[in-house]
């Protein structure tokens, strides 16, 4: 299936640059140099583009925000007008036969109803002048007389040549053939289509760019206003079957996927802040994903999580992108704002005598980076087995692993719950889970969508969100 989901992608990434020619420029240009004009300034606005891309990348994320919004924008853009367009081919096709159908009806109508009455101005010809000369002096004059002697010879050849060649230079319109004055005219020279039929393609193709584009630019702007809007709360009630009595009630807040770096500063984690403290949780779990740089670049737009208060701690796993850009540096710095980092440890909480277990695992991804990685066996073993334990992994992939270990509840991020609907769904691919509760394994496993966003300022369908997630013994 994730192979699947790969070639899916890559099909993607090759076919979109072609089907946007084919639509935008092919299908809303005649040949000719309005057409090259246009593909040539596609490939300049798309090698900009990449370069822009590549060269914001290679800033440091404050430096890089004068670029990355215009060009994520531009890039989210273009995708949803892919999008919309291949939405709309149906449409098209079903109006392109509409057409068509009823241009032969009309063709077939005419046909049907016989030679044009419209009279063409008849082309003064030899016959014509020999005419006017009888009737006008009674004896054709000399000149005439020669036309009419070669008209009649050449009719004459033809005729004895089994011909039936009629010249609209050699004889009058009323005796061309039956129903000729009614031929349309032939195509022009180096067009392989009709006019009529060229100009419905036209005006078919322009109109699905114009109707795609406004939807694109809507459907841009829907997807900024809710990746860069508060986030929602998300109350989801627990239940667990081994959470002692005294944890009725008990309230954990979730937040994963901030994502601080080249989309989002400071005012974006005070926000975050203000709204977790509002909650009044008796516990805050930071699941991940905190940052995208280093923290000697976003320490400071991370500083505001000093502010959580919570009475039973504030606590903090590593998520793939701190694993890129430094886990040991960021649990560092996270632990001087207060909050509590677990590496594949644990932790007990207690409330009126009852106890229950919090372990930590760093992200799965330094596994494959020669960095510490999930090590469940480290931050579960030599527990006792008869506390429930909650467990915090930046992704949900752990879970059947956590449930071999007997864990009752894992809290996960990374997925952003799709963050772009229905592209997101490819994420279900590797991930047990996208969004919500589910069970795994008999494991209970409650993703969130993240507070934040990354590569695309972009969400739909998958708002940012702050869980609040409260506990509750099973009868």
């Amino acid at each position: 299936m994730a192979f699947l989901g790969l070639l899916a992608v890559f099909a993607a990434v090759l076919g979109m640059p072609v089907f946007l020619w084919w639509r935008l420029v092919r299908g809303t240009t005649r040949p000719g140099r309005q057409r090259r004009t246009l593909v040539v300034l596609g490939l300049i606005a798309a090698a900009a583009l990449i370069a822009l891309t590549a060269h914001a990348r290679s800033l440091p994320p404050l430096e890089a925000r004068a670029i990355v919004w215009p060009v994520s924008l531009a890039q989210g853009f273009l995708i949803f007008f892919a999008c919309w367009l291949l939405l709309l081919e149906p449409a098209r096709l079903l109006a392109a036969l509409i057409l068509r159908r009823r241009a032969r009806s009309r063709t077939a109508a005419r046909a049907a109803s016989g030679p044009g009455t419209a009279v063409r101005p008849a082309v003064p010809g030899p016959g014509t002048a020999a005419r006017r000369g009888t009737a006008g002096r009674g004896e054709p004059g000399e000149g005439e007389a020669a036309t009419v002697g070669a008209a009649r010879g050449a009719a004459g050849a033809r005729r004895e040549a089994g011909g039936q060649v009629w010249s609209a230079m050699s004889a009058p319109l009323g005796e061309l053939p039956a129903g000729a004055a009614d031929e349309p005219p032939p195509p022009a020279a180096g067009s392989a289509v009709p006019g009529p039929e060229l100009d419905r393609r036209l005006f078919l193709g322009r109109s699905a760019v114009l109707v795609a584009g406004m939807a694109a630019a809507a459907t841009t702007a829907q997807g900024v206003r809710s990746a860069t809007g508060a986030p929602r709360i998300r109350s989801v009630p627990i239940t667990l079957a081994r959470l002692p009595g005294a944890f009725e009630g008990f309230r954990v807040a979730a937040v994963s996927d901030i994502h601080v770096g080249a989309f989002l500063g400071r005012r974006h984690t005070e926000r975050i802040v203000r709204r977790i403290n509002a909650l009044r949780p008796d516990m805050i779990a930071i699941v991940g994903d905190l940052a995208t740089g280093t923290p000697g670049e976003l320490g400071p737009d991370a500083a505001p999580l000093r502010d959580l208060e919570a009475p039973h701690g504030v606590f903090y796993v590593l998520g793939n992108h701190e694993t890129y850009f430094g886990p040991e540096e960021w649990a560092q710095e996270v632990a001087s704002l207060g909050v509590r980092p677990l590496r594949n440890e644990r932790v007990v909480l207690e409330r009126a005598g009852a106890a229950i277990d919090l372990a930590g695992v760093d992200d799965v991804s330094g596994r494959e980076m020669g960095v510490p990685g999930a090590d469940l066996g480290r931050a579960l073993g030599g527990r006792d087995p008869g506390r429930p334990v909650i467990l915090l992994s930046h992704q949900p992939v752990l879970a059947r692993e956590a449930a071999a270990h007997g864990v009752d509840l894992q809290l996960s991020g990374h997925t952003h719950g799709g963050q772009i609907l229905p592209f997101g769904y490819l994420e279900a691919l590797q991930q047990p889970v996208l969004s919500g509760l589910a069970e795994v394994g008999g494991t209970q496993v409650f993703v969130t969508n993240g507070a934040g966003f990354s590569d695309l300022p972009l969400r739909l369908g998958a708002p940012p969100e702050i869980a609040l997630l409260e506990l509750r013994p099973r009868p």
